[in-house]
């Protein structure tokens, strides 16, 4: 099964500041190809996104927690 979503498209300029949490899993499952290393491209492609307004912090779980990125 696959699904999709969609919001309605809002240009850069007239965006909310955005305020983004991401919980990342960085335990031995997400080592496969098509896990850790998709989302690794997906973050790098959203940070081409971003504004100098916008915050993100990234968590890590699997194994030990932490904050990766405040």
């Amino acid at each position: 099964m696959r699904v999709a979503l969609k919001g309605r498209e809002v240009e850069a300029d007239r965006r909310p500041t955005a305020n983004l949490v991401f919980l990342v899993d960085v335990s031995g499952s997400m080592s496969d190809a098509n896990k850790l290393p998709l989302v690794q491209q997906a973050l790098t492609e959203m940070v081409e996104r971003l504004r100098r307004d916008d915050r993100v912090a990234i968590v890590t779980g699997g194994g030990e927690a932490g904050i990766a990125l405040d």
